[in-house]
């Protein structure tokens, strides 16, 4: 099931899911725990700030180890061609990270990386601990910068909507095995697009096939 957004208020997650038998017709509402008044609205801006701070600490300390871990051995060799992570996008309950690379010089990002078996290859995933880490070429075209993002997943069937900032993947929840892994992959996938040196002026969304009708779509609406 995908996290809805509550029809009331249009800004927190509709969590509760009320059945009303009306003239034995049977209404569904689905609704935040504020609109249903089961929580003051400071209440969940209080437990929203507590999540968010827990999140935060979580991100730095993934970036933290990929930091550490991955690029601080490499980081001679990285300063001489002036290689540049152009975006890092982290889940930490996914312990997922995907992050874009470019050289300003004419050597080549994955070869310096990975040494001689990342010499024109367009994405790679490599394990630091826990963290699953995909390394991408960046690319400054957006048509390119998506393939290489679902080079792992060629069916995934990706593709931008430019005009509304959207990423929408026909395979978007069985990419990586799982449909949480999945569509945490697709909406750190439509972040790198958005990360903020980003040449395409827009921050992507992610928007899930069951929201694609919808006018507004939410960032990082995935599977409950």
């Amino acid at each position: 099931m995908l996290t809805m957004i509550c029809p009331i208020c249009q800004k927190r997650s509709a969590t509760v899911h009320e059945t009303q038998i009306d003239s034995d017709r049977r209404v569904k509402r689905d609704r935040c725990e504020v609109c249903a008044g089961m929580k003051t609205e400071q209440q969940w801006e209080d437990e929203m700030a507590s999540s968010q701070s827990q999140e935060s600490e979580a991100m730095t300390r993934q970036r933290g180890l990929i930091h550490r871990e991955f690029f601080e051995p490499r980081l001679t060799l990285m300063k001489a061609v002036e290689l540049q992570t152009h975006g890092m996008c982290v889940w930490p309950a996914g312990n997922l990270t995907l992050v874009g690379v470019r050289c300003l010089t004419q050597a080549d990002p994955m070869e310096i990386l990975l040494g001689p078996p990342g010499l024109g290859q367009n994405h790679v995933v490599q394990r630091i601990g826990d963290c699953e880490l995909h390394i991408v070429r960046w690319d400054a075209d957006p048509q390119r910068l998506l393939d290489h993002i679902f080079e792992p997943f060629p069916e995934a069937g990706a593709r931008l909507d430019i005009g509304r900032g959207l990423l929408l993947v026909e395979a978007e929840s069985t990419l990586c095995g799982d449909s949480e892994k999945s569509y945490i992959f697709c909406n750190l996938a439509a972040g790198l697009f958005s990360w903020n040196a980003s040449p395409y002026g827009t921050p992507y969304r992610f928007c899930p096939k069951a929201l694609a009708g919808q006018k507004s779509i939410s960032w990082c609406q995935r599977p409950a």
